[in-house]
């Protein structure tokens, strides 16, 4: 039984790893637009991503309206 749980805290720690480097290419992604002077523009329309809504994730790339559709 060990065996099996450090098998699985293995597997564990690795998708927890993946979940950390997609994030951090999210942020660098979101850092990017902000040096290009994009940020904050829906990536599917164009339209102003809201105040608050950036406030919640600061990596958002698409507007409520453009989110909902997908």
């Amino acid at each position: 039984l060990s065996r099996m749980d450090a098998m699985q805290q293995q597997s564990m720690d690795l998708a927890l790893e993946e979940r950390r480097r997609q994030r951090l290419a999210i942020l660098a992604a979101a850092l990017r637009r902000l040096d290009d002077d994009e940020y904050g523009y829906c990536l599917s329309c164009g339209d102003d991503i809201a105040a608050a809504r950036l406030e919640a994730d600061a990596a958002a790339t698409l507007c409520v309206d453009c989110q909902r559709t997908r």
